[in-house]
């Protein structure tokens, strides 16, 4: 098995599926390769989940590209796939906000968080290292894990970090409602 693929257990099912992990080498490649983003139907040997995962995938390496372009407006369409009632949770006080742990703080003041963090810390930068998802495709389900190097926030420091991004399938589209957000090491 190679490290492309992961087996999980779907938590209907005692069958494993497949998920699929993004490497730094393999990050720009699949990208490209997200047949929902491209409206096609997706080639044969690919399962239904993997290409939902795929998808997935790329939708939140968009909007960290977002971040480090400094896109921050609530109309691009990195933020599309998030809802506007986004639940953000962090184990750090989050955009110098005290008690900000659990806080229901919504899509727009999020991205003004994020605004206000790249405001203050022009070097911030935001490196993935490694993505991978699970989908429940049957209970509308699906969670991508993201281990990323959180660079210039605080300035001149680098920290690994982990988001973990909750999306269920509204209507007919992924839709992110949960983002949690860990620093380092606790």
């Amino acid at each position: 098995m190679s490290l492309s693929e992961v087996p999980t257990l779907d938590s209907s099912t005692t069958t494993p599926e497949t998920s699929s992990v993004s490497t730094p080498e393999t990050i720009s490649s699949t990208s490209s390769n997200c047949t929902i983003c491209q409206q096609r139907s997706p080639a044969a040997y690919v399962k239904p989940s993997t290409a939902i995962s795929i998808h997935l995938e790329h939708l939140v390496r968009s909007s960290i590209q977002a971040i480090n372009s400094r896109d921050f407006s609530i109309y691009s369409s990195a933020w599309s796939c998030y809802t506007p009632g986004l639940k953000v949770e962090s184990a750090q006080p989050v955009y110098q906000w005290p008690n900000c742990i659990r806080k229901n703080i919504g899509l727009r003041s999020h991205l003004k968080g994020l605004h206000y963090i790249a405001s203050s810390n022009p070097g911030f930068f935001l490196r993935v290292l490694e993505v991978d998802s699970q989908v429940h495709e049957k209970a509308g389900r699906a969670t991508v894990f993201v281990n990323l190097e959180n660079i210039g926030n605080p300035t001149n420091l680098v920290m690994e970090g982990v988001i973990i991004l909750e999306f269920c399938m509204m209507g007919e589209e992924w839709k992110c409602v949960k983002f949690t957000g860990a620093r380092g090491i606790m």
